[in-house]
């Protein structure tokens, strides 16, 4: 698992085989990762698919699970827009 996610360490690209609308997510910078346990990379993946869709309440269980308490999004992340490349409509103007 990729260790250091922040912002300048992950790009969204236009998908280089399939094109536009469809977009690629490139992750940078990989000095710092870990092995994961099958029960964790299950349930991690499972908070990012909820991420991405917008389960609230999957997001909820699994930020839980994690020991996060309640610090799941409410509303929802915008992480669909930011994921497909249509992030205008995350801009305030």
């Amino acid at each position: 698992m990729h260790c250091d996610p922040h912002p300048a360490n992950v790009l969204v690209r236009p998908d280089p085989v399939r094109g536009a609308p469809h977009a690629q997510l490139v992750l940078l910078d990989h000095g710092l990762y870990r092995e994961l346990s099958d029960d964790f990379r299950v349930a991690y993946a499972a908070l990012w698919r909820a991420l991405v869709f917008g389960d609230v309440e999957v997001i909820r269980r699994q930020c839980q699970r994690f020991n996060a308490g309640d610090m799941y999004p409410t509303p929802p992340s915008p992480l669909p827009p930011v994921l497909t490349g249509h992030v205008s409509s995350l801009l305030p103007y």
